[in-house]
């Protein structure tokens, strides 16, 4: 036996979908036909959409109203053949179940047409009728009387218009769009310390604790144990005659031992070594800072590049700390002041004690052989001259010229107002033209806690500004560094140990 489904329709099929044969119906295969029947409420609808305007549903009613008015006289029209066979029918003269009337609001066309399908449906129970629509309440309504519905794949729906405001608004996006192209555009990247791009910093930073008063004094003990004050000096001088073994020149001389006088010694007990250990208590009270100090700096690379088709014109960019924590670019060192840094990170946690005053060596009462070869050396010295590299021959005028500020170049990126030397909660820097298309600006930030006993949580912001920019450009790169506990007694008695040359 043929199946059939007759499947009164709803305006929107018209109004909100795609034409009749470009729609999918593979929904209704298990049918051998799907009857598509235009009631009496559709038509009146059609009827007054027609004339509404000329948007998109205007413009739908009139060509269905012309398809409706062409079918005048036909039974049927086939919309698909096959798999299922698709008609298309226009029966106004069915009417809606006046019983109803309690129930649906027959003054609105779209209970009209429950009301119609239901009584169809009712007079031919032997046929599967149902009721195809998109609208919800209409649906709703029809299932709450018993009648079966179809909703309408949201597939077979045109995208919804636009109207005039969307309309405009789609210009001035266009427009805004097209400003934007002959604008500077700005692309960022971050990266960690060892230059690995990330998308978010993540560190670790170790905390040393202050050590207690008693800790002090046992350590402060063990240093004088280990490094005791001298007492013990040499207090007789004496001589003796050396010769020289060269068969050329007759030299002979004389080798005098003097102790260390009192003045150097009492220096020594009542200065010099009162003066360490007092420095070596101190360096123990704050021996937690200079831990930390020599933990190396957490850092954030950040990237910027301009990818736009123009120069960013007095372009600013401002880097922001959220959270608890501060920002600021490293410190500016010469070459030298660089190795002097590094230099006293190698430098022992305490200082190396005082010598102790020694005695001496004194050469004297040469003989005129030594005296006359020495001043033949001092000749021969004479005759060199300048160019031999023996004097200083600097010219200072060139140092202090080579090292005066130069012009601010327009392409170049310069803090402002100065560069800050303390860490803060932001800082900016500023460029007269930043070029275009001409690869990143590296720029190098360190991160600084403000509570020392608590993990640093927040993140960092990049603001980019520019005369010639609409909006300025930001990103923001979340930032975390959790605390892990150092051992500051195992690290001062390692230090007491380098002192001993253990």
């Amino acid at each position: 036996m043929e199946r059939h489904v007759f499947l009164f329709v709803d305006t929107n099929l018209f109004f909100q979908c795609r034409a009749l044969e470009e729609l999918d119906w593979s929904e209704w295969v298990d049918y051998e036909a799907v009857h598509l029947i235009v009631s009496s409420p559709v038509l009146r609808e059609v009827d007054y959409r027609k004339k509404q305007g000329n948007d998109r549903v205007g413009k739908r009613a009139r060509k269905a109203s012309e398809r409706f008015r062409d079918m005048l006289g036909k039974n049927e029209v086939m919309i698909r053949g096959t798999n299922p066979c698709i008609t298309l029918h226009v029966e106004a003269q069915h009417t809606y179940d006046g019983s109803l009337s309690n129930q649906l609001d027959y003054n609105e066309r779209d209970d009209q047409l429950v009301g119609t399908a239901y009584l169809y449906a009712k007079e031919h129970p032997e046929r599967d009728v149902q009721l195809l629509t998109d609208d919800t309440i209409v649906l709703y309504k029809a299932s709450g009387l018993g009648l079966k519905i179809a909703p309408i794949p949201d597939r077979w729906l045109l995208a919804p218009e636009l109207d005039e405001r969307d309309k405009q608004i789609t210009k001035l996006q266009t427009e805004n769009n097209r400003l934007r192209k002959a604008e500077p555009a700005f692309s960022f990247r971050t990266f960690d310390e060892a230059e690995n791009e990330i998308e978010r910093y993540h560190s670790q930073r170790t905390r040393f604790q202050p050590l207690g008063e008693d800790d002090v004094e046992t350590l402060f003990e063990s240093i004088k144990r280990t490094h005791p004050m001298v007492t013990d000096f040499d207090t007789e001088s004496s001589t003796i005659t050396q010769k020289s073994p060269s068969l050329k020149f007759n030299i002979q001389w004389n080798e005098t031992y003097e102790p260390p006088s009192p003045e150097s010694i009492a220096k020594y007990q009542t200065d010099l070594y009162p003066a360490w250990l007092d420095k070596c208590r101190e360096r123990l009270e704050h021996l937690h800072e200079a831990l930390e100090k020599r933990r190396e700096t957490n850092k954030v690379w950040v990237a910027i590049a301009n990818t736009g088709t123009r120069p960013a014109d007095d372009a600013l960019i401002t880097f922001i700390a959220h959270g608890n924590f501060l920002i600021k670019p490293p410190d500016y060192k010469s070459d030298e002041e660089q190795e002097a840094e590094e230099s006293s990170l190698l430098k022992p946690l305490l200082p190396h004690p005082p010598d102790a005053p020694k005695g001496t060596w004194k050469h004297e009462k040469a003989t005129q052989t030594l005296a006359r070869d020495l001043a033949r050396i001092g000749s021969i010295r004479g005759l060199l001259g300048p160019s031999s590299g023996i004097g200083p021959g600097i010219d200072m005028t060139a140092i202090r010229l080579a090292h005066q500020p130069s012009k601010r170049e327009p392409n170049s990126f310069y803090y402002t107002p100065d560069r800050p030397y303390s860490a803060q909660e932001r800082f900016s820097l500023e460029c007269e033209q930043w070029r275009h298309a001409y690869g990143e600006e590296k720029m190098l930030i360190e991160i600084h806690a403000v509570e020392t006993e608590a993990a640093i949580q927040g993140k960092l912001d990049c603001i980019v500004q520019a005369a010639n920019l609409s909006d300025m450009a930001r990103f923001s790169i979340p930032v975390r560094i959790s605390l892990t506990s150092g051992d500051t007694i195992a690290e001062a008695k390692n230090a007491i140990a380098v002192l001993c040359g253990t």
